[in-house]
């Protein structure tokens, strides 16, 4: 080889590094900048998406407070008080919505029996006159997720005598979740005040109640997306 050729090949080789370090310092620095703006960028789609949820609980918190406030159900008299929650049932799209009693028995709308409640933790919440929204639960014998709200039901005194308890279907926080995705194939997911996953495009993970920030204390290739929750 020539001397002359050895040099346009030398070139050439210099001409490709260099071109190979420029795309290599180019892509680190788009990387970079995706980072920098996902990272200032998600956490207030997050918090936006959030008051969304938010939003829609406080829908259906007040059309149930509303419910209690009606003088046929803070009348206590069972007679007027199906009819409108049987009403409700239909007009809201509630699974079904029962009173529950001071001693804990429950009636409900379609049967007029229930199960004692008084173990559960929004039954002294609401005979306190507090307000509640439970956790997604997993409904026994349907196997889909639910949620309730406990509302407390007031006399004419304004003491608390009774509460409204809703129940309805919990999917459609992963029916929320599944219009929150960033970018093309980013998605949304969401967990409870535990780390429970409440709401995520794999249904299953809702309906097994999976817990990364448990399940990370045993299995180590779960520990970076445990540290993360």
């Amino acid at each position: 080889m020539t001397l002359g050729k050895k040099l346009v090949a030398l070139n050439t080789m210099l001409i490709i590094m260099v071109a190979l370090g420029v795309s290599a310092v180019s892509i680190w620095q788009a990387t970079q900048a995706i980072n920098k703006q996902m990272i200032g960028v998600v956490p207030g789609i997050a918090a936006d998406k959030a008051g969304l949820i938010r939003a829609t609980l406080d829908r259906n918190i007040a059309s149930i407070t509303q419910l209690a406030l009606q003088p046929g159900i803070r009348s206590m008299n069972w007679e007027k008080q199906q009819p409108l929650l049987n009403e409700a049932v239909t007009k809201l799209g509630y699974m079904q919505i029962g009173i529950v009693t001071p001693d804990g028995n429950t009636k409900l709308n379609d049967t007029g029996t229930g199960l004692n409640v008084k173990d559960r933790a929004y039954f002294s919440e609401a005979m306190a006159g507090r307000i509640n929204v439970s956790d997604v639960l997993i409904h026994k014998e349907k196997n889909i997720p639910i949620m309730t709200i406990a509302v407390p039901i007031r006399n004419d005194t304004e003491d608390v005598v009774s509460f409204i308890l809703a129940m309805f279907e919990a999917s459609w926080l992963s029916e929320a979740s599944d219009k929150m995705g960033y970018g093309e194939k980013g998605y949304a997911y969401i967990l409870d005040g535990k780390g429970a996953i409440i709401a995520h495009p794999n249904r299953d993970y809702v309906l097994k109640q999976r817990n990364l920030i448990e399940e990370g204390k045993t299995n180590p290739e779960l520990t970076r997306v445990s540290a993360m929750h």
